[in-house]
């Protein structure tokens, strides 16, 4: 009769290296930062769409050659945030701001997503850097040193106002 041994493996140090390759995993992997506007929704509103005046509202379409137009004139990308700057100051008021200005922004549906967030970009910009002037103006210091008081006091006074109609065919 043969003497067989039985052997046993030893798994006590499994769980140890999978331990250390979830830990490898997890660090090593790159996780995609999501690309998005960050935007801020006016309040939930019943009715009817109301009328703005034609003077209060400054039009920019991209189509889908990704050019900008405002209002129907073709604009390099470059020049819409001195544009929208021109719009918004109020020239009978001095230096000051209108604060009833929309910006109405529309696309193409074959608008590419660069052009659309380039131009969303500029409009942005150029509210920011009138709110750094009012700032100057108001307190002489820059709008990111302000207080929130004060901050909200002259996002209050000069509030991005985007409206984004539906894509044209």
């Amino acid at each position: 009769m043969s003497r067989r041994l039985k052997t046993k493996l030893n798994a006590s140090g499994m769980a140890d290296i999978a331990f250390l390759l979830l830990i490898f995993f997890l660090v090593a992997t790159t996780f995609m930062n999501e690309k998005g506007v960050k935007a801020t929704l006016p309040p939930h509103y019943e009715g009817p769409p109301g009328k703005m005046p034609d003077n209060q509202v400054l039009n920019i379409k991209i189509n889908m050659k990704d050019e900008v137009m405002l209002e129907g004139i073709v604009t390099p990308i470059n020049l819409v945030q001195l544009e929208i700057r021109k719009f918004i100051q109020d020239p009978n008021k001095g230096n000051n701001f209108s604060e009833k200005a929309v910006i109405s922004l529309q696309h193409d549906q074959k608008t590419s997503y660069k052009a659309y967030i380039s131009v969303y970009g500029s409009i942005k910009k150029a509210y920011e850097d009138m709110r750094s002037q009012l700032s100057q103006k108001l307190y002489n210091q820059d709008f990111e040193a302000l207080s929130i008081k004060d901050r909200n006091m002259i996002i209050k006074r000069l509030p991005i106002k985007i409206s984004e109609a539906e894509p044209y065919i």
